[in-house]
C-alpha cells in the first residue's frame, strides 16, 4: 500500500514537471512571438522615419539667420539715393528713351493750341412752367464750336444747352474772354443741334474733318467747359460708331452717335471732338452715367450730320426731313434673314407701302428688303430711318432692294414730310 502511494506521488511529481515544461515552452514561444512583432514594429517605424526624412529633404529648408543688431537692420533698410553722377546718367537715358512719348505729347499740345481759339463757353438763362403753371427760371451751361459759312460766323452747340432761350439771354464767352450774344438762333429738336449767328467778324473758325473717315481705335481729343471750367482738354479713343438707341430726351429721334472714352462731363455739351489733325469730327452731346459725371462712355454727333442740319437751319430756318412712305419691320431678326439667304441680319424689310408716297411711285412692294440707300449699306430699320430723314430732298436717290430672290436697283425721288 505504501509502495503504491509512493508510486502515485512520483507519478504526480512527474506530471507536474511535464506540465511545467510545457508551460515554459509555451511562454517561451509566446515571448519569441512578441519579440518578432516588436522587431517588425521597429522596422516599420524606421521605414516611416526614413520616408519622412526623404520628404523633408525634398522641401526647401528654412535657414534661420542669426539676429543682427538693431542699428545694422536700420542701416540696411535706409534707402540710398543715387549719386549725382548716377542721376545725371539716368537723365541722359530718360531723355533718349522718352523721345517717342514726348513726340506724341507734342502732337496733343499742338492740336490743343490749334482748336482752343475756336471753342466757346455758353451760358443760357431760361424759363419753364412749373407743375402749377408758374414760371421757373433756370440756368444751363455748355460749349460751342465756331464755324464759317458764306463769310459769316456761326456757333454750333446742342439744343439742350440753350433750349428756347432768347438771343439776349444767351451769353457767349470767346477764347480772348470777350463776352457777346448771338443775333439769331435756330435749332432742331430731333437731332439736338442748334446754330447761333454771331455779329463778330474776327472770329477763328474750326477746321472740319470727315467723320466717316474715323474708325474705332482712332485717337481723339474732347474740348469744352466741363463744370464751367473752360478750355479743358481730355484725350481718348473712338470706342464705337453708329450708336442709335441712346436714352436721351424723348424728342431726340435721329441718332447716329460716335462713342468715345475721352472724359466728357456736364458743360462739355456742344464742344468739339477732334482728331490728331485738329479737325472737328463730332460734337460732344451726352454721357452714359449713373452719377451724372464721366464714366468713360460718351456720345458725340458726327460732324457730317451736324453740318447737314446746320446748313439747312441757316438756309431754310429749319431742318428739312425727307419722306419715303414705308412702314418697316422692327423685328427683322437674324433667323428671318437666313430664310432669305443672308448670313446675318441686314437691311430693312418693308411691311407696308403708303399710297401715293415716293415709295409707291417707285413701285416698292411689301416684303422688299432695302439693302442700300444712297450707296450706304443699311444695317437695320433705325439706320434706314436716319438715312431717309437726312437725305437730300427733290434729288433722285439710288436704292438697292432684294425681292423674290433677286436684287434690284431703284432710283427714287424723295419728298419733304
Amino acid at each position: 500500500m505504501k509502495g503504491e502511494i509512493g508510486e502515485i506521488e512520483d507519478g504526480e511529481e512527474a506530471g507536474k514537471n511535464s506540465r511545467l515544461a510545457k508551460t515554459n515552452k509555451l511562454e517561451k514561444i509566446d515571448l519569441l512571438a512578441k519579440v518578432d512583432k516588436q522587431e517588425e514594429r521597429d522596422k516599420n517605424r524606421e521605414a516611416e522615419k526614413t520616408e519622412v526624412v526623404k520628404e523633408t529633404e525634398k522641401r526647401p529648408r528654412l535657414v534661420i539667420a542669426a539676429a543682427e543688431p538693431d542699428a545694422v537692420v536700420r542701416a540696411s533698410l535706409k534707402p540710398e539715393a543715387p549719386s549725382t553722377e548716377e542721376r545725371e546718367n539716368l537723365r541722359k537715358e530718360l531723355a533718349e528713351q522718352s523721345k517717342i512719348l514726348q513726340a506724341q505729347a507734342n502732337v496733343l499740345k499742338i492740336v490743343s493750341k490749334i482748336i482752343e481759339p475756336s471753342v466757346v463757353h455758353i451760358k443760357a438763362d431760361m424759363t419753364k412752367r412749373g407743375p402749377r403753371g408758374e414760371r421757373i427760371n433756370f440756368h444751363d451751361e455748355g460749349s460751342g464750336i465756331i464755324i464759317s459759312r458764306n463769310e459769316k460766323f456761326y456757333i454750333l452747340t446742342n439744343h439742350h444747352v440753350i433750349r428756347e432761350s432768347l438771343p439776349e439771354n444767351i451769353v457767349v464767352q470767346l477764347y480772348d474772354n470777350r463776352i457777346t450774344h448771338p443775333i439769331h438762333v435756330w435749332f432742331d429738336v430731333e437731332t439736338d443741334i442748334a446754330v447761333l449767328e454771331m455779329r463778330e467778324m474776327d472770329l477763328i473758325p474750326a477746321t472740319l474733318g470727315d467723320s466717316n473717315a474715323m474708325d474705332i481705335g482712332d485717337f481723339v481729343l474732347a474740348v469744352g467747359s466741363p463744370f464751367g471750367l473752360d478750355r479743358s482738354v481730355t484725350f481718348g479713343i473712338i470706342s464705337a460708331k453708329g450708336r442709335r438707341a441712346i436714352n436721351l430726351d424723348a424728342n431726340v429721334n435721329l441718332q447716329d452717335f460716335i462713342q468715345t472714352d475721352a472724359a466728357i462731363n456736364p458743360g462739355n455739351s456742344g464742344g468739339p471732338l477732334v482728331n490728331l489733325q485738329a479737325e472737328v469730327i463730332a460734337m460732344n452731346t451726352a454721357i452714359a452715367s449713373s452719377s451724372g459725371a464721366n464714366a468713360g462712355i460718351a456720345f458725340s454727333i458726327p460732324i457730317r450730320m451736324v453740318m447737314l442740319i446746320a446748313d439747312q437751319l441757316i438756309m431754310y430756318g429749319k431742318a428739312r426731313r425727307a419722306y419715303l412712305g414705308v412702314t418697316l419691320d422692327s423685328n427683322f431678326t437674324a433667323t428671318q434673314a437666313k430664310s432669305y439667304g443672308f448670313e446675318k441680319a441686314q437691311g430693312a424689310r418693308v411691311v407696308e407701302v403708303q399710297p401715293d408716297s415716293p415709295a409707291a411711285r417707285a413701285n416698292f412692294a411689301v416684303g422688299d428688303i432695302i439693302l442700300k440707300f444712297n450707296n450706304a449699306s443699311v444695317e437695320d430699320e433705325k439706320h434706314l430711318y436716319n438715312l431717309v430723314n437726312l437725305a437730300d430732298i427733290n434729288n433722285e436717290i439710288p436704292v438697292t432692294v432684294f425681292r423674290n430672290g433677286k436684287v434690284y436697283k431703284i432710283n427714287i425721288k424723295l419728298l419733304e414730310r
